[in-house]
């Protein structure tokens, strides 16, 4: 649904699978999206943590948003996603955080359009006081 709006929004995001993204890559691009689910008792999980990890040390400049879905019976409701949220917040700018209930359904559609949309203003924001600053 991000990956769709996004587009429908003009982007032309690569979409990745965590096990498919090459760590080293992370500088090429101008917007990172991260999406998660929570592990255990609000965890990120495993095969997460590289990437958390490089975004910490490498992410500076990076426009961010990170999405995830959780289960609301659990006391760290999405906790992965406030996890990504916190670092990023201070290693990055970021842009739009979103969490789902469980499986996101049609009612989830215009909250996705609206990240996507803060994503890409924020993106455009920075990029306008970046140009500006030359």
């Amino acid at each position: 649904m991000i990956t769709d709006a996004l587009v429908r929004q003009g982007a032309q995001p690569d979409v990745f699978h965590v096990k498919e993204f090459d760590l080293a890559e992370l500088s090429r691009y101008d917007i990172v999206v991260v999406g998660t689910y929570t592990w255990m008792s609000g965890e990120i999980p495993k095969q997460l943590h590289g990437l958390f990890e490089a975004m910490e040390q490498h992410g500076n400049g990076l426009v961010t948003g990170v999405f995830g879905t959780g289960d609301r019976c659990f006391a760290a409701y999405c906790g992965a996603v406030d996890l990504f949220r916190d670092m990023l917040h201070a290693k990055t700018i970021l842009a739009a955080t979103l969490k789902v209930e469980q499986m996101p359904s049609a009612d989830d559609c215009p909250r996705c359009a609206a990240f996507a949309e803060r994503l890409l203003m924020k993106y455009s924001h920075h990029r306008g006081l970046l140009s500006a600053n030359s």
